[in-house]
């Protein structure tokens, strides 16, 4: 019969799909299996692990061991004809499709479970899913279930946990919450999807003894459920009782007692301590979960993040978790405001110290465990003594790692001056420093080290010069980084023999072969003159400005002055010790020392910087005659108004004093303090105080374009930008006093229009449209006089122009800046109808599953939700095109609200007011 036939296809087809999967369920194995899994399962956790875990954690489809290869299936029996039946056959295949139908397998279950998740994303779909797969012991007292009395395999409860980490579930609540018909107060009384998943991950490792691959497992899950939970398109933050379940699941260690494994993990609590493997991937995912945590999580996570996850990694014996470290230091820098604290408790507590034998071992005796027996003890310490050499590397590239990725130029010179420090007390070291200096350099964008220490040079001489160190003892690593590159890729066979003999870098192993009977040099020697010679404009200032810090100094320091300094640099550069020679060095850097005198005498309130100054010119009209200064200077004065520039992009640093913060004002100040110096009477009042220092506004610009254009990284950008926006409030000045011509007034517009245009100005743009509006504002702000009148109407041609550059930048922006917003939109829709599920959307009768691409949102909703989108891309992730959209409109305003250029001589610009007017009565895009 046909009965019979389907029952025999069905048995044969079952013994089939045996043969094609490995069951992971023990109690239905076919018996020929069983001896075969049993021995599998016992030998599962017997191999010669050394019980670190895998780096397979993540891959849910492997095993520990292979299984043999089962037998192949029978053939199938061949087709019976119709009519001809068997009985004696047919009861056989009834009896067997009876016996093998009881459940489905393991693998089945997963695909079942995966099903109904697309289906149906609910936290009731997920707890019927757990309670079959993670707790079925559960169920045994529910009409229906059989009972179990196996134990749960791990993998089944990491695999649902993966499974479940997903936007479409974590984030359902949120997501259908606007949705007509469903409220948000619907969901308060289920369990939280994050909750749910956590609990899997504890019981999944509940059932992973330290020799388990899967020990401790779940730590790149709880990483993505803060990532997609709290860090991507929720709308509300990860509650209270979410964060202190993520923050045991991620730091078990820190468990209290009334947790329900607190035994179970002081049980384990040597194999977490000691076991580095799984310390890094704790590491690893605890800086994921740092990075992507917000309010709560981190109001839960920080301390235990700073003590434990930095402070104690750095302290660490194993080389793998202290490169975490680094990494997780590097988490904070970005996460926290507070750098110069962070900074300095990680340097005093948590490095060890290399420039000091005393201070290092100090710290190995910090670190090794005080309650450890007497020969635990001198073990634990003479490996540690062995592995000084990498404790001091990942202490070198951890301070350039600070250097490179705090966004406090303070903090940064600090990290640069300490690895100088630590090439001068132990020059061993010169390479290693060398490496953490590359670092920086390439994280703060700057090509090459020679780069990085050309922007720091005025600070980190203040820093020589006031350490009361010689000039010829400055290190090759600051004077020519260049020359330790040139000569590890050239001349490898000679550095390799140096770093096997020296134990390191020694200057002395590169000599020069010595000229006419003389010492040999070295190469350090060799690069000096270069180096003091290019830094000389800042160095031959520096070190008269020392002049006024003498009077504090020991007898000792004191044959370190001023004076002596000066003979130095003279020895060096003119290779003579004369008081001539000393005279010329001075009569070349006049332009320098007043360029530093003039700026630092504006700041009236310190009086340690000016006694600084008057000292500095004492000592520089010892040299050098009055009337000489005063010709050199006023020959020079245009010289002096660039040097004022130049210091106003890379700031003054004073010996004795540190760093001077001078704002704006008083460089304006010291730039008129030139002219005055050079004017025999008084400048009329509608004449610019840049003409008697021979200069002028547009020469400056020109100067400060330059600069801008010549910048190679967006560091150096912003340094130069730092001075064309002092020329911005120079230009207002002179607009206020009418002491400006039209064509000047249009050149500087020029200038505007040519640096907001340029694409490499992109990143500064709002910076550049601020002070535009600010001159416009100026520019506009009293037209009823006669003289701004005239001026504004010379200009007319030229705002045009500026108009026509303000109307291709917000077009350019708009355009760009609403595309992102729209493929937003349409990847919010998408995931909301993965939050809703296809089961939902094929039951709606206005949503067939033909036309599951439709919209299929009401209009205000999508409106809201556009809404949403363009608010969070503004504050958060385009805040750069939407500053320039708000300035280039704000600018395009001001002109309008003057009344001085009609737009609709303008093409477009009325199009853009009307559409601003229209995004402020409640429309997102015009």
């Amino acid at each position: 019969t046909s009965t019979s036939l389907n029952a025999t296809e069905a048995s044969i087809s079952e013994q089939r799909r045996r043969a094609d999967y490995d069951s992971d369920d023990d109690g239905f194995a076919p018996d020929n299996q069983r001896q075969t899994q049993q021995t599998t399962q016992k030998s599962r956790f017997s191999d010669d692990s050394d019980g670190f875990m895998d780096d397979d954690d993540g891959d849910f489809g492997t095993q520990g061991t292979r299984r043999p290869r089962k037998p192949a299936a029978p053939p199938p029996p061949k087709r019976r004809r119709i009519g001809h039946h068997a009985t004696k056959t047919t009861g056989k295949a009834s009896q067997m499709k009876k016996d093998e139908t009881k459940s489905v397998d393991c693998p089945g279950a997963l695909a079942c479970a995966s099903l109904m998740t697309l289906l149906n994303p609910s936290v009731e779909s997920l707890e019927t899913i757990t309670d079959h797969l993670v707790w079925p012991e559960d169920l045994n007292n529910e009409n229906g279930h059989d009972p179990v009395s196996k134990t749960l395999d791990p993998y089944d409860a990491l695999a649902c946990a993966t499974m479940f980490c997903r936007k479409s579930v974590i984030l359902r609540r949120d997501r259908l919450s606007p949705l007509v018909g469903t409220r948000e107060d619907d969901y308060d009384d289920q369990q939280s999807a994050i909750i749910l998943c956590i609990d899997m991950i504890l019981q999944a490792r509940r059932h992973s003894p330290p020799a388990s691959k899967h020990f401790m497992c779940g730590l790149w899950q709880l990483s993505m459920l803060v990532k997609i939970g709290d860090y991507s398109d929720s709308r509300h933050p990860i509650s209270v009782e979410e964060s202190k379940m993520i923050v045991d699941a991620l730091y078990p260690e820190g468990t209290g007692q009334g947790n329900d494994d607190y035994r179970m993990l002081r049980q384990w609590k040597k194999a977490l301590k000691y076991r580095c493997v799984y310390r890094s991937e704790q590491l690893s995912a605890s800086i994921l979960t740092f990075l992507f945590a917000q309010k709560n999580l981190h109001e839960a996570f920080d301390n235990t993040f700073a003590d434990y996850f930095v402070k104690s990694s750095f302290r660490h014996i194993d080389e793998y978790v202290r490169s975490f470290a680094c990494d997780a230091l590097g988490a904070g820098l970005v996460a926290f405001s507070d750098h110069k604290t962070i900074v300095a408790e990680v340097i005093r507590s948590a490095l060890p110290s290399v420039k000091s034998e005393k201070r290092y071992n100090r710290w190995i005796q910090s670190v090794v465990d005080p309650k450890l027996p007497v020969d635990l003890s001198s073990l634990e310490q003479a490996a540690l003594d062995d592995a000084r050499a990498s404790f001091e590397y990942h202490s070198v590239e951890c301070i350039g790692l600070i250097a490179g990725s705090t966004p406090d130029a303070t903090v940064c010179r600090d990290m640069i001056w300490h690895l100088i420090e630590v090439t001068v007390r132990q020059p061993t070291m010169t390479l290693l420093c060398r490496r953490a200096c590359e670092r920086a350099a390439y994280m703060l964008g700057f090509r090459t080290v020679s780069d990085l220490f050309a922007e720091l040079a005025p600070h980190l001489l203040t820093k020589w010069i006031d350490a009361r160190r010689r000039i010829r003892d400055l290190p090759i690593l600051l004077t020519s980084p260049f020359s330790l590159q040139a000569v590890c890729r050239y001349m490898p066979s000679d550095t390799l023999n140096m770093l096997i003999e020296e134990n390191g870098w020694c200057d002395d192993h590169w000599r020069y072969d010595p000229i006419e009977g003389g010492e040999y040099e070295t190469l350090s020697k060799k690069v000096l003159p270069s180096f003091v010679e290019r830094t000389s404009p800042f160095l031959v200032p520096i070190v008269l400005l020392s002049a006024g810090s003498e009077s504090d100094s020991t007898a000792e320091e004191e044959r370190f002055g001023a004076k002596q300094y000066l003979d130095e640099v003279t020895v060096i550069v003119q290779d003579a010790a004369s008081d001539e020679a000393v005279a010329k060095v001075l009569r070349h850097h006049i332009c320098d020392i007043f360029g530093y005198v003039f700026s630092l005498q504006s700041d009236a309130y310190n009086t340690d910087v000016q006694d600084s100054c008057d000292e500095a010119v004492k000592l520089l009209q010892r040299c050098i005659s009055d009337g000489h200064i005063q010709r050199e200077g006023a020959r020079q004065s245009h010289l002096v108004l660039r040097r004022i520039l130049k210091l106003y992009s890379l700031g003054i640093s004073v010996v004795g004093v540190g760093e001077v913060d001078l704002t704006p004002k008083a460089f304006i100040e010291g730039m008129k303090c030139v002219s005055k110096s050079i004017m025999k009477k008084a400048t009329p009042c509608n004449k610019s105080f840049l003409s008697p220092a021979g200069s002028s506004l547009t020469e400056i610009f020109i100067l400060s374009k330059y600069w801008l254009s010549a910048s190679a990284t967006l560091r150096r950008r912003e340094s130069a930008w730092r001075t064309f926006s002092l020329l911005c409030d120079v230009l207002q000045e002179h607009i206020q006093e009418g002491a400006i011509q039209p064509n000047e007034l249009s050149f500087c517009f020029h200038s505007f229009i040519y640096i907001m245009l340029d694409p490499q100005n992109k990143p500064i743009c709002p910076s550049i449209l601020e002070s535009l509006k600010d001159v416009l504002s100026v520019l506009f702000s009293d037209l009823a006089s006669e003289p701004k009148k005239s001026l504004v109407e010379g200009v007319v041609n030229t705002l045009q122009k500026l108009c026509l550059a303000l109307l291709q930048i917000h077009e350019t922006t708009f355009h760009s800046f609403s595309k992102k917003c729209n493929a937003a939109l349409t990847s919010l829709e998408f995931d909301q109808k993965a939050s809703h599920g296809l089961l939902s959307i094929i039951g709606d009768a206005g949503n067939p599953f033909r036309e599951l691409d439709s919209p299929w949102v009401s209009t205000s909703i999508r409106d809201a939700n556009l809404k949403s989108i363009v608010q969070a891309k503004a504050d958060l992730e385009e805040s750069l095109s939407s500053d320039i959209l708000v300035e280039a409109y704000d600018c395009l305003d001001t002109i309008a609200n003057s009344g001085s250029l009609l737009l609709e001589d303008i093409l477009g610009a009325e199009d853009i007011l009307h559409q601003h007017e229209s995004a402020g009565k409640g429309r997102v895009f015009g």
